[in-house]
């Protein structure tokens, strides 16, 4: 049975998964069992994190990059680690899949994923293509490395620079609709079991994750952030409110560059 969606049940838009061809990485579904639930759990951070550009589109994307709670899903879900790892191996895999044309069965391609998303060292080129790498296994790996460093590349830019391509409803997925909004059979695991991964991941599971974001979120969360267990508050700066332009230009350039430090600390221009 296919696990590839073609709509949802409403007939609304599918989410798009940057970086990768949905339908050629789950012809591994078979044999990577938990790849459509390492997609869950990659994806729903991807959408908070285009949801929160979007609830800020008066501010550039490199701000928004510098956001404790943006910088902390990036480093959590869509740097070379964990679930991204595991689903870049799978793009990796189904891109190269030339060297298993005489296997008798999955036992090296599932070594190799294995060691491509647990092992995360050694070097990386897509320079030569498939050609170049198929006549020789460290040049393979490497080969494989460079293509799962582009999905994390483009994993990491879209929800920031091109929001819009993931769904023209990416501002109104919520945890309700969420799995529902994925192109992929998600039958076998439960949103509970999603979000769980991710407050584990989060380090939410407990008290509340807490996040200093500037600039500030409209209504403190996004819709994607209700069931994680996190809040947000603003950062503790000095209060510059009663100081005038005329007096500021007046002040010894030390303290002026306090001041400018301070004032684009409140407006969410610098970290």
């Amino acid at each position: 049975m296919s696990r590839v969606k073609g709509s949802t049940t409403d007939g609304s838009e599918l989410l798009s998964i940057p970086g990768v061809s949905i339908t050629e990485v789950l012809e591994l579904d078979s044999v990577l069992p938990k790849l459509r639930f390492n997609l869950a759990v990659l994806m729903f951070p991807v959408v908070a994190v285009a949801q929160i550009r979007l609830s800020l589109l008066d501010y550039k994307p490199t701000v928004i990059q510098k956001m404790d709670s943006v910088n902390t899903y990036t480093r959590a879900f869509l740097s070379k680690d964990g679930p991204l790892a595991y689903v870049s191996a799978a793009v990796a895999l189904r891109r190269s899949m030339a060297v298993y044309v005489n296997d008798s069965d999955t036992s090296n391609l599932v070594e190799d994923h294995t060691d491509l998303s647990t092992n995360l060292s050694g070097a990386l080129t897509t320079r030569g293509g498939i050609h170049t790498a198929l006549g020789d296994p460290q040049k393979l790996r490497a080969y494989r490395r460079g293509m799962m460093a582009q999905v994390a590349g483009i994993m990491q830019s879209t929800p920031l620079h091109t929001p819009l391509r993931l769904s023209r409803n990416v501002s109104k997925i919520t945890p309700t609709n969420y799995l529902k909004s994925l192109p992929f059979k998600t039958d076998d695991f439960t949103l509970s079991q999603v979000t769980e991964e991710i407050r584990t991941r989060l380090n939410s599971n407990g008290d509340a994750r807490v996040f200093t974001d500037v600039p500030s979120v409209p209504n403190g969360l996004v819709l994607m952030e209700a069931d994680l267990n996190i809040s947000r508050v603003a950062p503790v700066t000095p209060d510059i409110s009663g100081m005038k332009q005329d007096e500021v230009n007046k002040l010894p350039a030390w303290r002026k560059a306090a001041y400018i430090q301070t004032r684009s600390i409140k407006e969410g221009g610098m970290s």
